[in-house]
């Protein structure tokens, strides 16, 4: 590869690396129906995993403990006595399972905690029973195995509040009706090591985005190939709960497009030298 070619591939990497440096859009907050019970930004925070709370059977559990270090944890808010928007979420969370393929145990960590300090583990198996009979259900009667890693926990009030304020997921007890207390219809996801990554509304965000949302916070331990690197040329839009492909980021495909066309000429190039260099000259 002569100097020319040389100097060509040296100006188009760094063409290639401005655009993918270039700030990337900042991801917002779902919005939060009524306004009461408020979702505070603290995406890329650490999330406090200490606390100890009791699981479904009825036995202390840390909850650092449940949410692993392979794979990204979803944490899903809310508490078992709600009339409404709680079992819509849940709902529509095993709705976005079955439609994105994605497997809890498997693809992430899956954990169902009620904020009211008040409900205690016999409410929390309860609960537990019903939704693992729904996903039985969806699934042509046959349980399915992942069902076995999904807990739900009860804590005090301290611990709750820990967990919630390190979330940014606010909440409000209604003193006058235990079943009227207000609270965003939001999921939390986190990375691994207990980022937070997104808040997610499984109501409305479509599967392909919910799929991934997992597949960013594994860091690309979720999905094909060509299916990571489109994620991480989308930004997520959180009017519509979707990702979608910027202007910003048509240019960072431009960007690697180009390079892999340049690179793939100046090899072709190079190979083409080499042989002309190793073919003797005629006498």
């Amino acid at each position: 590869m002569n100097s020319t070619h040389r100097n060509l591939l040296k100006t188009a990497l760094a063409s290639a690396l401005a655009l993918a440096s270039a700030p990337r859009a900042q991801h917002g907050l779902p919005p939060v129906v009524d306004g009461a019970a408020i979702v505070t930004d603290k995406l890329n925070e650490k999330a406090d995993l200490s606390g100890t709370f009791v699981d479904d059977s009825g036995n202390p559990v840390r909850l650092a403990d449940l949410a692993t270090t392979a794979r990204p944890t979803l944490i899903n808010l809310g508490f078992y006595n709600c009339p409404g928007v709680c079992s819509t979420v849940l709902n529509s969370l095993l709705e976005k399972l079955d439609e994105s393929e994605l497997v809890p145990g498997r693809d992430f960590d899956l954990i169902t905690i009620s904020f009211d300090h008040k409900e205690d583990w016999e409410l929390a198996f309860q609960k537990r029973q019903t939704y693992v009979g729904v996903a039985t259900r969806a699934n042509d009667d046959q349980k399915p195995e992942w069902t076995e890693s999904w807990r739900f926990l009860t804590g005090d009030a301290d611990t709750i509040r820990s967990l919630t304020e390190s979330l940014g997921w606010g909440f409000r007890y209604d003193e006058r009706n235990s079943i009227n207390h207000d609270h965003p219809p939001v999921v939390v996801l986190l990375t691994a090591d207990g980022t937070i990554s997104r808040y997610l509304d499984t109501r409305d965000a479509p599967a392909s985005s919910f799929r991934r949302a997992v597949i960013q916070a594994s860091d690309g331990k979720v999905g094909s190939f060509l299916e990571r690197i489109w994620v991480t040329c989308m930004t997520f839009d959180p009017t519509t709960h979707r990702y979608s492909v910027t202007a910003m980021t048509i240019m960072r495909i431009g960007g690697v497009l180009f390079v892999v066309a340049l690179t793939t000429l100046l090899l072709v190039l190079w190979r083409r030298e080499r042989r002309r260099s190793a073919t003797p000259a005629h006498a």
